[in-house]
């Protein structure tokens, strides 16, 4: 209860910052992160969207935007973003491995390897733990329903971390 309480007093002052200066990006990505602390995922997506807009991007704002967009089932639009935050951070290993995910989902399956293969390059140990998890579901192809819940739940744990 504390914590919903704080969350919504720093929405209240982020909102404020923002209807005072809308160009300021750094308040949308506050914004973002209230709202999806409060779980309120569209009103986070949004909010990193402008951020990443406004030039957020290596504060990693369309990896927070897509990841929202990913628990929200919105998949097919996760992959935009997230390869605007890779032109941001190109070795930015979670948007990568998220990006492979959502390319292997969208049958784009020759892309989706060169992006998990970009992660084996990055970061050996976390490939290994991040593909150990996902290796059977990677290994069913696109549109498989339990990729899609896969995909929800890495967006989840690798958002949480960064």
């Amino acid at each position: 209860m504390e914590e919903e309480a704080a969350n919504r007093e720093a929405l209240d002052y982020a909102c404020k910052q923002v209807e005072a200066d809308p160009s300021d990006g750094l308040f949308w990505l506050l914004k973002g992160h209230c709202h999806y602390r409060l779980g309120e995922l569209e009103e986070a997506a949004e909010a990193y969207h402008r951020a990443g807009d406004l030039g957020e991007e290596h504060s990693h704002a369309y990896f927070f935007y897509a990841s929202c967009l990913i628990e929200l089932g919105k998949i097919d639009e996760a992959i935009p973003p997230l390869r605007l935050q890779l032109e941001a951070i190109p070795d930015h290993r979670d948007a990568l491995f998220l990006l492979g995910l959502c390319l292997r989902q969208a049958d784009l399956r020759d892309e989706s390897d060169q992006a998990l293969e970009r992660v084996r390059e990055i970061d050996i140990q976390f490939y290994e733990h991040m593909f150990s998890q996902y290796a059977d579901l990677l290994a069913k192809g696109s549109r498989d329903p339990l990729l899609g819940q896969a995909l929800k739940d890495a967006a989840r744990t690798l958002r949480d971390k960064a």
